[in-house]
């Protein structure tokens, strides 16, 4: 169980700094609050989440410049659908579930892909858990990240990151419980 990784809120547009170790891995830049697009430079890459619809609960995840996967969210339901397409073509399919009564908490899933009788299916692996944190001093949330799974490469998780906090953030929003 480490807390190295967080998720550190910035401004009340939604933005926020990933933190690896006390280290700043990356800015994820939401341009406005309302128009939820986020922009950042992750490892040489450009990568961009803009809404896919004028509802604002899908978006879509472009990576210089390609479509590579989207973020649906369904605050009705307490969850976050993220699904990322691999440079093989393969997709991956993540759940993150909103787990907080009284305190703000998230829960990251992997979907482990079974093929059975040719249907598409599987068993859904705890990745990560997203622990909100209030910070007093800016009236926003922080999340620490409590590793359940060390299954992905740090690197891959980082990515993994700015996709689960950017839906975190945006269903917090959407759901009437602010950034």
């Amino acid at each position: 169980m480490s807390h190295d990784l967080k998720l550190t809120a910035i401004d009340w547009s939604g933005s926020f700094l990933i933190e690896d170790a006390g280290q700043a891995i990356c800015n994820v830049h939401v341009k406005k609050l309302f128009s939820r697009k986020a922009q950042l430079d992750f490892h040489n890459e450009s990568l961009e989440i803009t809404p896919a619809n004028i509802w604002g609960y899908k978006y879509q995840i472009r990576k210089n410049n390609k479509p590579c996967g989207d973020i649906k969210i369904s605050s009705f339901r307490s969850y976050v659908d993220i699904s990322l397409r691999r440079r093989d073509g393969h997709l991956d399919h993540f759940r993150l579930k909103y787990k907080g009564v009284f305190r703000r908490e998230f829960q990251l899933f992997a979907r482990e892909s079974v093929r059975a009788g040719g249907k598409e299916g599987g068993h859904m692996r705890h990745v990560l858990t997203m622990r909100g944190v209030y910070n007093w001093k800016r009236w926003k949330y922080d999340y620490v990240m409590e590793e359940i799974s060390n299954k992905f490469p740090r690197e891959v998780l980082h990515e993994l990151l700015i996709y689960a906090g950017f839906g975190a953030y945006s269903f917090c929003a959407q759901s009437g419980q602010g950034g």
